[in-house]
């Protein structure tokens, strides 16, 4: 949390080591699939993840080595969205290539074919 903001309820947070790998999956569209139908909605496009959710989210252990391409591209992403002029409202392409080449990375790791991955994107952020 930024100096200067604040929380008016509880909220957790998700510490440790690898952090970045966790977003890479935790972001991808598989995980926007998951929450989306396993978490309470809040209006049309948002839903609130629960402690639960996160802990019953089976994400697969991959090596420190293996997790280095998820970090590079989270560290990218990162970098184009802490730029002073970033607009989230309208996302650069070079931010959404590096979504979708998690997207593919997190595909790999549950060995999803290509009929399923077309699935999970489809209904992930719809």
């Amino acid at each position: 949390i930024k100096e200067g903001q604040y929380l008016n309820n509880k909220c957790y947070l998700i510490t440790g080591e690898n952090i970045k790998f966790l977003l890479s999956v935790l972001n991808s569209s598989i995980g926007w699939y998951i929450f989306k139908n396993q978490e309470s909605c809040l209006g049309e496009k948002g839903f609130e993840i629960r402690k639960n959710g996160v802990e019953n989210f089976k994400i697969p252990k991959i090596s420190e080595t293996q997790q280095k391409p998820f970090i590079q591209k989270v560290d990218q992403i990162l970098e184009i969205t802490s730029q002073e002029n970033y607009d989230s409202k309208n996302i650069p392409d070079e931010q959404k290539i590096l979504e979708q080449e998690i997207d593919d990375m997190v595909f790999d790791l549950y060995g999803l074919s290509e009929e399923e991955r077309a699935i999970i994107r489809k209904l992930s952020k719809n």
